[in-house]
């Protein structure tokens, strides 16, 4: 499971890119309402931060995840701050963005209220994530609220 691969990793390989890794697994398993998730991707950004340097590109992965934990727990403004440092490291123009990424900046952006910005980053991680997840169910919801108002 995610919670034991992170424990082996905080064994074996303290302040590591393993347990970095680890950390954003468990954060990406666990559902994101918990607020744990936030805990887990700090951890893991810090950690990249300190091994990679705060302009790596692994960032953006669990910057994002944060900036999903941040909706959570009812702070859009925080999540957009988070999901700015994400967008700068993932250097769109190069790769493609991921689904949780493309989850976040539509959710965070619908959060603020503004939808027609949102659309775009739904209907990209609408198509790209998991159909059973609980993000494609928050997506599919706030992907439908834009279709129907």
């Amino acid at each position: 499971s995610a919670s034991s691969a992170v424990e082996q990793a905080r064994a074996t390989a303290p302040a590591s890119l393993s347990l970095a890794a680890a950390l954003e697994a468990q954060a990406r398993a666990c559902v994101l309402t918990h607020p744990e998730a936030l805990a887990l991707a700090h951890e893991a950004v810090e950690i990249r931060e300190r091994l990679q340097g705060f302009s790596d590109r692994d960032l953006a992965a669990p910057l994002a995840l944060g900036a999903l934990a941040l909706l959570e727990a009812d702070d859009p403004a925080a999540a957009l701050a988070l999901i700015n440092r994400s967008r700068q490291l993932a250097r769109p123009s190069e790769h493609p963005p991921t689904a949780i990424f493309s989850a976040a900046l539509g959710l965070t952006v619908l959060a603020l209220g503004r939808a027609d910005e949102a659309r775009e980053p739904l209907e990209r991680a609408h198509a790209q994530l998991a159909p059973a997840s609980e993000l494609a169910t928050r997506v599919a919801k706030a992907h439908a609220s834009l279709n129907n108002p």
